[in-house]
């Protein structure tokens, strides 16, 4: 990849050799748009992906199965009904997505009292991480961190929901209270930043997806 009449570089000097057309063209995009090093979402990930190591795929595999034992999607509110109702009709359908595609079955914990994640389920979410490329995998980190959910980030990956239906899943709790209560601007600014990292993530997915 060129940047200017320059091959670019990772931090550590290695190429910026991406695997697809698609990608190679989102993080040409945030140069050509002179976007500053915090909005260059992409180029970050790419550099992560080049440059990691094992000992950094250790510590985002342990991260992202982290989040599956305290997964946000497992914690629906108990009251008020109207909330608790949204979490179950959005989440409930989600874990047992998680469960039949990738053999993680977590268990829903509501009220939020503590609960111990089937040892199995953590297993096989290892495994699976474990057998993701470099682009995949800092991905799938940085979804489950925006979310603070590994099953939201890998129904982001997949496809299986969109970067707007996935950020209004990790929304649910905060929604219901502005309706109720009416929107903070600071709060605002937070949602707005996180949907646009959410649809920059999708799209990262998807171009990772066009990759021969």
């Amino acid at each position: 990849m060129l940047v200017g009449a320059k091959a670019a570089r990772t931090p550590a000097g290695a190429a910026l050799v991406l695997p697809s057309e698609a990608l190679a063209e989102q993080v040409a995009g945030e140069w050509r748009d002179d976007r500053p090093p915090a909005g260059r979402l992409a180029t970050r990930l790419a550099c992560a992906a080049i440059d990691g190591d094992p000992a950094a795929r250790r510590v985002m595999v342990e991260e992202i199965a982290g989040f599956a034992r305290h997964d946000l999607v497992c914690y629906p509110a108990e009251q008020p009904a109207a909330l608790s109702g949204r979490q179950a009709a959005t989440w409930g359908p989600l874990r047992v997505w998680a469960a039949e595609t990738f053999g993680v079955r977590l268990l829903a914990d509501p009220g939020g009292g503590g609960i111990d994640q089937p040892a199995e389920s953590i297993a096989a979410l290892e495994r699976f991480l474990g057998a993701l490329d470099p682009f995949q995998l800092i991905g799938l980190f940085a979804a489950a961190r925006l979310f603070s959910s590994a099953v939201l980030a890998l129904a982001l990956m997949t496809g299986r929901l969109d970067g707007g239906a996935a950020h209004a899943a990790a929304r649910l709790e905060e929604a219901f209270q502005q309706e109720r209560w009416g929107e903070d601007a600071e709060a605002v600014k937070r949602a707005e930043g996180m949907l646009a990292e959410a649809i920059r993530l999708e799209a990262w997915f998807a171009a990772l997806r066009t990759a021969i």
